[in-house]
């Protein structure tokens, strides 16, 4: 199948391990088909002939590769953990860098508790499928292809006899596949609802807590939960009841080892030890059976979870390199919307065919009626969106001809929401972004006025900020962002509804903060308040599909209208 081979691909970079495992495993395997002889030795030429030196030789041979097989057991679980640490978080973290390169749009359209499941669950699935049930599996069918051997040089109407059961085994797998399949996918669904729901909860806990809901939301996880407990229950079941049709299987073997063997023994066609050495090997056979029967129902319910994760990875990321992509140089630059139209999902177009100009010294202010497209509009030119029609230049150079990771460290934005993580100061406006100075820091800190609250804090910069940034005042939070923005010496900043939660007096601050940062920069200032574009030298005025660059006293007049 070709998801389970891609997920042998993953073993390829790790061949010297594999290696190891199959040499542990061959070995393993070899003194595993050695064992019976050595106590058909014991029985017959030690106990039955009554010579005591060979059995104590027989004893402490079987007592040695007891040990040996241990060793052995010991040294192939130190090798299968390395395996699945090497091979599984490179899977993760394959995963992990995907979603970091997911445009926007697919964040829009898939909750993050269910994509938590799919780093979480589905990687756990398919890792108890490939290195717990496949290896078990493989070292199986090493060992009956020996115990194959050796029984055909012994009685081959035993394995004859034996082999009737395969029939069966083929029955009761088609009986329960589909159905496991079924029942894991519902499962893996479940699970992600109830990720979701708690991400979600444990997100909006302020909210829930503020308006008292929390009784509410409690029976509604409950249910979520209870749906997931019952879908696995279900699983658990059926699974319980392909193991136990298996029985059928042994009471075959019963009657192959005991029937057919005693008889042979009664009739001194075959001796005790004989007898005792080919119920081992009997044995080992239907385990293998068992083995595969249950690899490929473990099979069959780890499929989905490969599925999906498969989906996700085949997930378009944005475009970022191509063969003739440039490292951007556009401080300075004029920036171009050239006939430029955008849609999501093939719905209506929120631009059709837009063209204005940005040039160094701009702040330029951007209005318009929610849901217009004014967010849309910095992240078009961002590139987290790329537009349907038309392009956008940088000093007449289509910005998808330039490397993403290089053109983004042009722009610094502070959006309305506060994104700040909970750790220190320093580290959020830092980032973990290399090659950052202590003079760039100051500086970023200086312009941003985040100094002036920082040696107000006993821990200055290493100052913790607590989840969200809750343990500062929202304009010391937005401060923060600004400095963060700043931090490369951005030439375009976005302030995207920035000022929205803030006291006049904070937005009063932060505005004074923008039109100093405008010089030799475009700024684009994102807003609602007409008092906001004070300062601006123009404003792009966007209302149903359309795009107008008004003058300042233009936009405040329409806005006093409410015509926008």
């Amino acid at each position: 199948m070709p998801i389970i081979r891609r997920f042998f691909t993953l073993l390829r970079p790790h061949y010297k391990q594999g290696t190891a495992l199959s040499v542990n495993l061959l070995l393993s395997t070899f003194i595993t088909a050695m064992n019976p002889f050595f106590y058909r030795e014991l029985i017959d030429q030690g106990m039955m002939q009554g010579n005591l030196r060979l059995l104590f030789i027989m004893l402490a041979v079987i007592g040695t590769t007891m040990i040996v097989q241990e060793l052995l057991y010991l040294s192939r679980t130190s090798l299968q953990l390395r395996l699945r640490k090497s091979m599984f978080l490179k899977l993760r973290m394959d995963l992990y860098s995907h979603f970091l390169k997911l445009p926007q749009s697919f964040y829009g359209d898939n909750h993050k508790g269910r994509l938590l499941s799919r780093i979480t669950s589905d990687v756990d699935a398919v890792q108890n499928l490939l290195l717990d049930k496949f290896i078990s599996f493989l070292q199986n069918v090493l060992v009956g292809v020996f115990i194959l051997v050796i029984m055909f040089t012994i009685d081959w109407r035993m394995v004859a006899a034996a082999a009737l059961v395969l029939p069966l085994l083929y029955v009761l797998y088609a009986m329960f596949r589909k159905k496991l399949s079924s029942l894991s996918k519902i499962v893996q669904e479940k699970q992600e609802d109830q990720m979701e729901r708690l991400q979600e909860d444990l997100t909006m806990v302020k909210a829930i807590q503020a308006y008292a809901v929390a009784k509410t939301r409690l029976k509604q996880g409950y249910a979520v939960m209870n749906d997931a407990e019952d879908a696995i229950k279900n699983l658990n079941l059926q699974y319980a009841k392909a193991s136990a049709s298996t029985t059928v299987i042994n009471i075959v073997g019963l009657f192959v080892i005991w029937g057919m063997g005693g008889l042979a023994v009664m009739e001194d066609r075959m001796t005790i030890g004989t007898l005792i050495a080919i119920s081992f090997y009997l044995n080992y056979i239907i385990n293998l059976f068992f083995s595969a029967y249950y690899t490929v129902m473990g099979f069959h319910m780890s499929v989905p979870a490969a599925r999906r994760i498969f989906e996700l990875m085949d997930e378009p990321a944005m475009r970022e390199v191509e063969e003739h992509a440039m490292e951007p140089s556009i401080n300075g630059a004029t920036i171009a919307f050239r006939n430029v139209s955008f849609a999501y999902h093939d719905k209506n177009p929120l631009f059709t065919e837009v063209n204005f100009t940005l040039k160094p010294g701009d702040i330029v202010g951007v209005v318009g009626k929610s849901g217009q497209g004014k967010t849309t509009l910095a992240n078009l030119l961002m590139r987290f969106h790329d537009p349907n029609q038309g392009r956008i230049e940088a000093d007449g150079t289509d910005i998808k001809n330039f490397r993403l990771d290089s053109f983004r460290k042009h722009f610094g934005i502070i959006p309305q929401e506060d994104h700040l993580f909970n750790t220190s100061i320093r580290d959020n406006i830092v980032l973990g972004r290399a090659g950052i100075s202590e003079r760039q820091f100051e500086q970023a800190c200086r312009l941003a006025c985040v100094d002036d609250f920082t040696r107000k804090l006993d821990q200055g910069f290493d100052t913790v900020v607590g989840q969200y940034g809750e343990r500062l005042s929202g304009g010391q939070r937005k401060r923060i962002l600004i400095a963060r923005a700043l931090l490369e010496n951005p030439y375009i900043l976005i302030f995207d509804e920035a000022t929205a939660s803030l006291d006049e007096e904070t937005e009063q601050e932060i505005l004074d903060s923008i039109r100093t940062l405008g010089k030799d920069r475009i700024v684009l200032l994102i807003t609602h308040k007409s008092r906001n574009l004070a300062g601006t030298n123009k404003v792009l005025f966007i209302r149903n599909g359309e795009l107008h660059v008004l003058k300042v006293q233009e936009a405040l007049q329409k806005m006093v209208e409410k015509s926008y």
